[in-house]
């Protein structure tokens, strides 16, 4: 790790800003030259690990700045000059109208852990109680939430939603196309992701620790009682019994794409110990599904929409093997986790900080100064 860990310092530094008072880390300089708010959770994340806890805590104060006052958080914050990302949003703020996997709590959950620093909770929490609130009651579909546009998963050219365009195989530039029309009310999108909600849960879970840890006693049993509520309508509705494994749901059916989100329940930890066993043997650890030499492909390597080389359609994330490794460290099967783990750094070993990854050749992909691509040091 030691003779990578330079190289990845000095695109930490190339990549921070301070601008309007605010310190952040773009996720490329090359690329994206602005704040996302899931890109600079695990950006905070990633300080962490590095010991650098003050840089963590501007992360999250600087994408706080930009929540609305209905206490949604953009996925955006358009901080610096440059003409990429830039669309019709339908707003006058600096930022975009919509949001991303909501892991800011997490994020602080473990400034806390490593910290200790109560203050530091009761700064943001207030803003934090907001933005889930916001979720829920524009995003809640009783306890489970959907997202209203394909850039809301994270994962923008997901096979899955292919299903909602009516084409087997779009281009990218097809599919830019077609985000573009759900941005205008042209075409309709409305998907509860199993990311989107297994990061909520693991997130509720934080809420509730955090609320604990400055005497909200009643708001932590709230949270508990919500995560329990959408734990349960989790499992009702996104649950294939015959495959045992959770599909994202449009207008009520799933949509049966395998893909690497079936890992994602690990992390919220809502698996008894035997379904997450089975899961790991049935799909991770079967070389013919998601067990390539450079694991784990987005997609399924049995799919129709299998390309190891595309963006989100069969290509392999640091991110994402991230959030399966923290799963199955929470059920503590160590010996698979630390495989997981050596195969995402011979990818970095391999090509470098990309964005992405090809899943067979371990090539990289995107641009090569991927700040979160560093979170194979929180991997540990």
């Amino acid at each position: 790790m030691k003779e990578f860990l330079k190289a990845f310092l000095e695109i930490l530094k190339k990549n921070q800003r301070e601008i309007e008072g605010y310190k952040f880390t773009v996720p490329s300089s090359k690329v994206y030259p602005f704040q996302w708010l899931w890109d600079s959770c695990f950006h905070s994340i990633i300080y962490l690990s590095l010991g650098e806890a003050e840089w963590a805590k501007e992360e999250i104060v600087s994408i706080l700045a930009g929540q609305w006052e209905n206490g949604m958080i953009p996925h955006m914050i358009y901080r610096g000059s440059s003409k990429k990302h830039h669309v019709k949003w339908n707003t006058t703020k600096n930022t975009s109208s919509i949001t991303q996997p909501p892991m800011i709590a997490y994020a602080v959950e473990r400034i806390y852990r490593k910290t200790d620093d109560k203050n530091f909770v009761e700064k943001v929490f207030k803003q934090l109680d907001k933005y889930y609130g916001w979720l829920r009651t524009a995003r809640g579909d009783k306890y489970l939430l959907y997202i209203k546009h394909p850039w809301e998963s994270g994962q923008d050219d997901l096979p899955v939603w292919d299903h909602i365009y009516g084409k087997k195989d779009p281009s990218r530039k097809t599919l830019k196309s077609y985000k573009i029309k759900i941005l205008r009310g042209s075409l309709h999108f409305k998907v509860k992701s199993v990311l989107f909600n297994s990061v909520y849960l693991r997130n509720l879970r934080s809420m509730s620790f955090l609320a604990s840890a400055i005497g909200l006693s009643e708001k932590a049993l709230a949270y508990d009682q919500i995560y329990k509520l959408t734990e349960e309508e989790f499992r009702k509705d996104l649950l294939d019994p015959e495959a045992g494994i959770f599909f994202a749901l449009n207008e009520n059916k799933h949509i049966k794409i395998k893909t690497a989100n079936i890992f994602l329940p690990l992390f919220a930890k809502m698996l008894k110990i035997e379904e997450a066993e089975q899961l790991i043997e049935k799909y991770l650890l079967n070389e013919n599904l998601f067990w390539t030499k450079y694991p784990v492909p987005t997609v399924s390597i049995d799919e129709y929409a299998f390309q190891p080389n595309r963006y989100w359609r069969g290509s392999t994330w640091i991110n994402i093997n991230w959030f399966i490794y923290k799963g199955l460290k929470e059920y503590h099967l160590n010996g698979i986790a630390e495989e997981l783990r050596q195969r995402s750094i011979s990818l970095v070993s391999k090509s470098g900080f990309h964005e992405y990854y090809n899943s067979i050749n371990g090539m990289g992909r995107g641009p090569d100064d991927f700040v979160w691509s560093g979170l194979i040091f929180d991997m540990n």
